[in-house]
């Protein structure tokens, strides 16, 4: 049988429509909330558990935004990496986040149009399709583009 990796993770938004990214503390490169789905759980209440230990907010997670097929590259196997919609934080939720000091050393809103300066190609690609999908329904994607068969 095929082996896959799958993560989840979460567009959350501030009132002017600016998307949270987050720097791991162990990676040199910016993303979104998120992690990997860990054994017996779904993505759903994944994205829900690492938003409370990446930010310490209690939000769940929202609408299904996409779900992205990721090929093989070695040393990782294949990936199915959801998305999901967490809603527009308040100002109160977030001066309320506290990073896990272990998992994030910063977190920044960043416009839409500017993802592609900030995220790698292929997360710049998800995010992207993630954001056009909100309040229109999950898109299915393959290494961050819909592909042209559907």
């Amino acid at each position: 049988m095929t082996r896959v990796r799958a993560a989840a993770g979460v567009i959350l938004r501030d009132q002017t429509g600016r998307v949270l990214l987050v720097h791991p503390a162990y990676k040199d490169v910016w993303e979104v909330p998120g992690g990997t789905v860990e054994p017996d759980e779904s993505p759903a209440d994944a994205c829900t558990r690492e938003i409370r230990e990446e930010l310490g907010l209690s939000i769940p997670s929202g609408a299904l935004l996409c779900v992205d097929w990721v090929p093989v590259s070695p040393p990782w196997d294949g990936g199915r990496m959801f998305v999901f919609d967490g809603g527009v934080l308040t100002a109160d939720q977030i001066a309320a986040m506290r990073l896990c000091p272990d998992e994030l050393d910063g977190f920044e809103f960043v416009e839409p149009e500017r993802l592609g300066e900030v995220l790698i190609p292929r997360l710049a690609r998800r995010v992207a399709a993630a954001v056009a999908a909100i309040g229109r329904g999950g898109v299915y994607l393959e290494d961050g583009t819909v592909p042209s068969s559907t």
